[in-house]
């Protein structure tokens, strides 16, 4: 059997963290347009709905700007290089952001069915349960129609979702792996003092039964290995080995 490879994401701070909350999102979307279970489509409209909240105030895709600007400038004037096919898209993105007034999916946000279910997720702290007439309407139309709806709110949000996947891209392809070895079940890596440091990855094999618990302090990241169904402490095991990368610029 072919050893599977699993990548764990540690996001340092606010737009790494809210953008792998998004693509997590966007991905289960994308994939229930493509299924006709109406299970998964409730799943993927609440999806939809946590990301609509996400985004609904403006300083999102300013904070966005301005950090696709950053990092142009600093690939421009440093080492650091990404693919030409990377950096044309982050180009052509930031053409785009700055050229859109208001925030992201401006239309969505005006979608007469989608603001009822937004308004009936504002008085729970639960996701829109199925037996909500509207949403239990939806449900029951047919499966085309439903992947029809999802595909269409899905291209209003299309601005934001390409820029979640640029950004990600770029700390990803800049991370830069090395091996470790975790010899006493405990690893601990100085980091720099100024925050420049992005998103951490580690990467382990899958047959272990292993899973890693990093903790962040201001100048330090420290790992532990935990077993996946017990989550009890591992000192020491043979599987103990794994890829660790810092994305900063």
């Amino acid at each position: 059997m072919r050893n599977k490879i699993l990548t764990f994401e540690l996001p340092v701070d606010f737009l790494p963290k809210i953008s792998l909350n998004l693509e997590a999102l966007f991905k289960n979307i994308e994939q229930s347009c493509v299924t006709n279970d109406p299970i998964v489509h409730h799943f993927a409209l609440n999806n939809l709905i946590k990301v609509i909240k996400l985004i609904e105030k403006p300083e999102l895709k300013s904070r966005y700007i301005k950090e696709l600007i950053r990092i142009e400038h600093l690939i421009n004037k440093s080492e650091q290089t990404i693919s030409n096919h990377l950096y044309a898209r982050l180009f052509v993105q930031i053409q785009i952001l700055s050229h859109i007034s208001g925030r992201f999916g401006e239309s969505i946000h005006h979608d007469l069915f989608i603001g009822s279910l937004k308004y009936l997720d504002s008085l729970s702290n639960s996701d829109v349960e199925v037996q909500e007439p509207q949403l239990l309407f939806w449900l029951e139309k047919e499966a085309t129609l439903r992947q029809k709806n999802l595909i269409s709110w899905l291209g209003y949000l299309r601005t934001l979702w390409d820029t979640v996947d640029i950004y990600l891209s770029i700390l990803r392809e800049l991370a830069v792996f090395e091996q470790i070895n975790l010899e006493n079940g405990f690893y601990n890596k100085p980091l720099p003092t100024k925050k420049n440091h992005h998103l951490i990855t580690i990467r382990m094999s899958h047959m272990g039964d292993i899973v890693p618990k990093m903790q962040l302090t201001h100048n330090s990241l420290s790992v532990r290995l935990y077993d996946a169904y017990s989550m009890s402490e591992i000192s020491h095991s043979p599987d103990s080995i794994f890829d660790l990368a810092v994305s900063q610029f």
